[in-house]
């Protein structure tokens, strides 16, 4: 391997660590969020538990696969609140990945409006610096429903669709996932912000059969959140 190669290399390790550092601590914000929520109950808390049985600092919990999703919701708790992270929905699947997720309806003249504090919000939640769209580890997502199955884009797709206007048709909402993909491929971890790394002792051995280079990058609990 030439030293440029080697180069290329570290700074895609330093960036997925960093990657997951970022996950990290907007993981344990959304957490804290919620929590907040139960201590500081509002109508909505109460007319959410008593009309859908079930808390809403709980998460609702469905399987893709053989795969266990869970899902919260971040929308604002009574008008005084904000949207956690500017999300609305928060999928988790337990030490592997997430997902935030913000909902947007279009008029009845089918033209979306942008909110760009709440995308703003939404950008800076995600554990991977976009430009250029990085769809396997994006851990922000933007989804137009009007009925249906609905449209899922990554928050900074959503942004570059926008471009400089502050509404634009939906007609120009293209090629985005549907509610089954994103369900799917969420399940199959082919997208969603990475929040640990894989297990280490199930790739020693075949990287060390198959020639290939492991590195293994340790996280002290002090510098968690930070940079690597």
């Amino acid at each position: 391997m030439t030293p440029s190669e080697w180069r290329s290399l570290a700074q895609s390790v330093n960036r997925d660590i960093a990657g997951m550092a970022r996950a990290a601590t907007t993981q344990d914000g959304v957490k804290a969020a919620l929590e907040q929520r139960v201590f500081r109950a509002t109508e909505e808390y109460f007319i959410d538990e008593d009309s859908f049985g079930s808390q809403p600092d709980k998460p609702r919990l469905f399987t893709v696969g053989a795969v266990e999703l869970k899902v919260w919701k971040t929308h604002r708790a009574g008008l005084s609140s904000t949207d956690i992270k500017g999300a609305d929905l928060y999928y988790e699947i337990s030490d592997r990945k997430f997902i935030l997720v913000q909902y947007k309806t279009p008029s009845r003249k089918g033209r979306v409006t942008l909110d760009v504090d709440q995308l703003d919000e939404l950008q800076a939640a995600c554990p991977v610096q976009c430009p250029p769209t990085q769809r396997f580890s994006c851990g922000s997502w933007y989804a137009l429903r009007s009925g249906g199955s609905g449209s899922y884009f990554t928050a900074c797709e959503a942004r570059a669709l926008f471009g400089a206007y502050s509404s634009r048709d939906s007609k120009y909402f293209v090629n985005g996932l549907t509610q089954s993909q994103f369900h799917d491929q969420f399940g199959m971890c082919q997208i969603g912000g990475r929040t640990k790394p894989i297990e280490i002792r199930d790739y020693m051995q075949y990287s060390h059969d198959h020639d290939r280079i492991l590195i293994n990058a340790i996280q002290s609990p002090a510098s968690k959140g930070e940079d690597a």
